[in-house]
């Protein structure tokens, strides 16, 4: 009688994998090498790319790494890799006895500079990456040991800029955003764009600060000389972005360029969005997402060729078209735009009403 073999499964639940064989012993050994190969290399923003979709495409090892839990002290009286944390830390330039962590000195540097610091509840799915490459096997553990509850601390606040990207914090907010990307988590949101390229931005300050540091896609701090090189081309950097001028006073992300504007928004809007307020006509702005007023490039132009309309068919009057352009121009000068003058047409010689329109326009002029 011939033997029956017995298929044996080796299940690895956190990567949503089951590892087939014959044999129990080689199924099990198997799946301990895919587990370890998935530790070492894997990519969450490969094996579910809408987590990291729209992200700003740095890798791992260019990101800044702010230590937020504990301060040095604690950390050189750690273990192993508490210590290695420290010395890239001091390396950096990093305060070796300070009592606060790395982050509340960065933010409280933020706050003495003018930059504005909120603390505020964001939905995860609105957050957006800025670096590429996530390890699969943290955040997969997060969000194991948070549905298994000894993970509480999962939705701690994250540091993100004013553009919604995470500066600090991505492990975490992928964990959630994989439990429910409808879950609630606490940001505190810093009051620069991620990336200015060539202004003052979130990258920027965090790299030149003293005490961040960078670290392998593994996590591993990097060596001694290249923190030191790290450092000393982002204080360049930065010290070059402060010198430049922004080009707007308002960010072209905060500046609504496209989108039309539904009765329902439009009935939200207060009386000031408009060009002509009391008649709450000619909206020049559009509610955020965060529900503050967000200056409108789009219907600040169709507000200034649809009043020229209006004066030209006599439904509005000169002081009013004069009100309309002068804050549409404020907008578009907001949203990085230079206002372009209304070329004057030359007046017609056709009859209107017994007058040439060239009469016409000779004694509006003479007024």
């Amino acid at each position: 009688m011939a033997k029956t073999k017995c298929t044996h499964i080796a299940k690895l639940p956190e990567y949503c994998l089951e590892v087939v064989g014959t044999d129990r012993k080689q199924a099990e050994s198997i799946a301990r090498a895919i587990k370890r190969g998935i530790r070492r290399s894997a990519d969450i923003c490969k094996m579910r790319p809408s987590v990291c979709a729209a992200n700003l495409g740095l890798p791992r090892n260019k990101m800044p790494q702010i230590a937020s839990d504990i301060p040095v002290p604690c950390m050189m009286a750690g273990g192993a890799s508490d210590r290695a944390r420290a010395r890239a830390i001091v390396t950096t330039g990093g305060k070796v006895g300070s009592p606060e962590t790395v982050q509340a000195q960065f933010l409280a540097h933020l706050k003495k500079s003018g930059v504005q610091i909120r603390r505020r509840t964001i939905p995860v799915g609105k957050l957006k990456a800025t670096q590429t490459e996530i390890k699969a096997s943290k955040t997969f553990g997060m969000a194991d040991s948070h549905l298994k509850g000894n993970f509480p601390g999962i939705d701690k606040q994250i540091l993100v800029s004013r553009d919604g990207y995470i500066l600090d914090g991505h492990h975490r907010w992928a964990a959630l955003l994989t439990i429910d990307p409808k879950r609630k988590m606490s940001v505190i949101e810093i009051g620069l764009p991620m990336d200015g390229t060539g202004t003052r931005s979130v990258l920027a300050e965090a790299a030149a600060f003293p005490g961040v540091y960078k670290v392998s896609f593994a996590g591993n701090p990097l060596g001694p000389n290249s923190q030191k090189a790290y450092k000393t081309k982002s204080k360049a950097d930065l010290r070059i972005a402060k010198k430049k001028k922004p080009v707007a006073k308002v960010a072209k992300d905060r500046c609504a360029r496209k989108g039309r504007i539904s009765t329902k928004a439009r009935d939200k809007l207060p009386d000031k969005a408009f060009g002509l307020p009391k008649l709450r006509k000619y909206p020049l702005y559009k509610l955020g997402g965060d529900g503050k007023l967000v200056p409108s490039r789009t219907h600040a132009t169709n507000a200034k060729a649809r009043a020229r309309q209006g004066l030209d068919k006599g439904s509005l009057t000169r002081s009013q078209y004069a009100s309309i352009v002068r804050k549409a121009n404020l907008v578009l000068k907001q949203c990085g735009a230079k206002p372009k003058k209304a070329a004057k047409k030359a007046p017609s010689t056709a009859k209107k009403g017994g007058k040439t329109l060239r009469q016409l326009w000779d004694s509006v002029r003479s007024r």
